[in-house]
């Protein structure tokens, strides 16, 4: 036997070694776990997120939102790990052997995972929950501290507040806070006049927006 013969036939011991070590490795590793966040939902009721608009007859509509706790699901994945990758890659340079022994290392380690559910909890955020509706029998407060004005008044049916009812003894323009009374932290500022014609602190008719806690 000469010297080439044995070394292909060495060449050949190695290669016939080498083939399906990935796949062996892997199945005799160990099985790993990590915890995975599955799909999101919506929870338990938590407040509501309120709007206003200024309307141009000294008239404020509020709204409000729905908004309740997100809940997710957690689940504990555990799977075999993939070893392997050098001797694969060295078996790649004998007629793609390498190729196989990867696909089936990868079928192993798929074929031994399991999904484990754990207990669903809450994720920090709000969600809406349902539609904006008109909030309906909300107490408001109005005042100025400066001439000593304060007002309380309760939202109609649809939300509205007119404040040329509430204020109707108030002469000339002032600036009023405007604020709910279940929250004093939710409040905004209008100026008032006494005319048909109101102008907001910014002067425009955009929609703001209040959240409660």
């Amino acid at each position: 036997m000469n010297f080439k013969t044995i070394k292909l036939f060495f060449i050949m011991v190695m290669v016939l070694s080498a083939s399906g070590c990935a796949s062996f490795l892997t199945y005799m590793s160990p099985v790993q776990s990590k915890v995975v966040v599955g799909e999101k939902s919506v929870g338990d009721f938590n407040t509501y997120e309120y709007h206003y608009k200024v309307r141009s007859n000294n008239k404020i509509i509020l709204t409000k939102t729905p908004l309740c706790n997100e809940t997710a699901q957690a689940y504990r994945e555990s799977k075999k790990r993939i070893i392997g990758y050098s001797a694969a890659a060295f078996e790649l340079i004998f007629y793609g052997l390498g190729i196989i022994d990867i696909v089936n290392a990868h079928g192993i380690s798929e074929n031994s995972k399991a999904i484990y559910p754990l207990a669903e909890y809450e994720t920090g955020n709000v969600v809406a929950c349902g539609v904006e509706r008109p909030a309906a029998n909300e107490g408001i407060i109005i005042e100025n501290q400066q001439r000593k004005l304060y007002r309380k008044a309760y939202t109609d049916e649809n939300g509205a507040v007119d404040l040329q009812a509430v204020l109707k003894d108030v002469n000339g323009v002032v600036k009023v806070n405007i604020r709910l009374e279940s929250d004093s932290a939710l409040a905004f500022s209008y100026l008032y006049a006494a005319t048909k014609i109101a102008r907001s602190e910014t002067q425009n008719m955009n929609a703001y927006k209040i959240v409660s806690n």
